[in-house]
């Protein structure tokens, strides 16, 4: 399903980051851990397909990613890959419901009212609607942020950091909600977080040294 390999990222002429050589078969869930400033990031924006490494080839369902035009790799970004950044990026003039129609219409597939509905429905944010981003809360806006990743339902499912702020609770909540909506769609589960609270849920964690170990 991911088949990273020889992925080297220049910043400028002093930082570069060399990621290890992955592969991900699909369906699969990975954890990627490390401290500030280790690649988590960088990987994580590569895979995603927004930032185009220096060298390496990234394929995602057996397309090489990044010999795509700017504009196809958009188009495929918008149906394969959904991802939940930090910073959750909603448009704060359009309603939650709009806000998904538009991560729909985005994608070049039909935009799907009852769908919304369901998504909305199972995520619990069914009375907020017809919100604006303003009008909600943080762990609101996370899940409106989770459903734009997944209407699509996506076969690749990227987080970053998305348990960074949270309580413990939140974070087990959020950890849960991610694995379910991933099971849900049928999609590949990658998150990438320094919160070593999340690691007793993964049994497959790459650390940034280029080494997959089991979980604790």
């Amino acid at each position: 399903m991911i088949d990273l390999k020889d992925i080297i990222h220049h910043y400028d002429s002093n930082t570069a980051v060399s990621l290890p050589d992955l592969k991900v078969e699909s369906g699969d869930e990975l954890l990627v851990i490390g401290l500030s400033g280790s690649g988590k990031s960088t990987l994580l924006h590569i895979l995603a397909g927004v930032l185009k490494p220096t060298k390496g080839i990234l394929s995602v369902n057996g397309t090489d990613l990044y010999k795509l035009s700017e504009s196809k790799r958009d188009a495929f970004r918008g149906k394969q890959i959904g991802v939940i950044f930090q910073q959750m990026h909603l448009i704060d003039s359009l309603t939650v419901t709009d806000n998904l129609k538009l991560a729909q219409f985005m994608a070049g597939v039909k935009v799907n009212a009852g769908k919304i509905k369901d998504l909305c429905m199972e995520l619990d944010i069914t009375d907020k609607m017809h919100s604006y981003p303003d009008e909600l809360s943080q762990g609101q806006k996370q899940r409106v942020s989770i459903a734009r990743a997944v209407v699509n339902e996506p076969s690749l499912l990227l987080a970053d950091e998305p348990t960074s702020s949270l309580d413990d609770k939140r974070s087990e909540d959020v950890i849960a909600l991610l694995k379910r909506m991933a099971e849900r769609t049928g999609s590949t589960l990658i998150i990438s977080t320094h919160d070593s609270r999340v690691k007793g849920h993964f049994t497959n964690v790459l650390n940034l040294d280029g080494k997959q170990e089991e979980a604790v």
